[in-house]
């Protein structure tokens, strides 16, 4: 799977340490392992575990890395993250960054407790509860495949520190979603993103307080 994600991280720019690289295939492996017993995730082949888990979560890394770049102690709240996704991605390639993944299924998190073990994230945390039950503040708030996008700020808002910000990971419905936004927040932006070896439409809507 190295030369897969190298090529990967080619297409997006992302110049990732070879002990990197080699993280994210343990990673991947790992889950394909343990969703064999677990049922972690829907998908079962190794390839379609790289390009529609791993290879997604690459390919807003970036954009993630741009929004983070303005806050002088940068953290991650990943919210559902079930398996680890994006956070476990996010932590092997942002190893500045504190990512912490929350989800109330338990044996995800014991999946994701195992796989930061297993990889030596110094920089990630897993924690199994509800969003609703937890306290303490991140700089940016990451939801994959988690809910509705206007559903997100009132799920999430008491997690946000103050000039925070939303990063959804979303496909290609996101005006309708946006519609339905409450009315103390904003779409601050758009990006469209392309994940390698795959054609479905993806875009990271970037929300943010109407006063920020």
């Amino acid at each position: 799977m190295v030369p897969a994600i190298q090529s990967a991280c080619n297409t997006l720019g992302l110049g990732l340490a070879p002990q990197q690289i080699q993280q994210l295939s343990d990673y991947a492996a790992l889950l394909h392992k343990w969703n064999a017993a677990y049922n972690l995730s829907a998908l079962k082949d190794p390839q379609d575990i790289l390009i529609k888990h791993v290879f997604d979560c690459l390919a807003v890394v970036q954009p993630i890395a741009r929004v983070l770049a303005g806050y002088s102690q940068p953290s991650v709240l990943d919210v559902g993250t079930g398996a680890g996704l994006p956070g476990i991605v996010l932590a092997v390639c942002l190893p500045q960054v504190q990512v912490t993944m929350l989800d109330a299924v338990q044996k995800k998190i014991t999946f994701v407790r195992q796989a930061i073990g297993t990889l030596k994230l110094s920089n990630a945390a897993a924690h199994g509860t509800r969003i609703q039950d937890w306290r303490g503040a991140a700089t940016v708030v990451t939801a994959r495949a988690w809910t509705a996008l206007a559903d997100i700020p009132t799920l999430t808002e008491h997690c946000i520190a103050a000039q925070g910000r939303i990063v959804a990971m979303k496909g290609p419905r996101l005006e309708f979603e946006a519609q339905s936004l409450p009315i103390t927040w904003v779409i601050e932006s758009v990006e469209d993103v392309v994940v390698p070896n795959l054609a479905d439409a993806r875009c990271v809507a970037i929300l943010k307080r109407k006063n920020d």
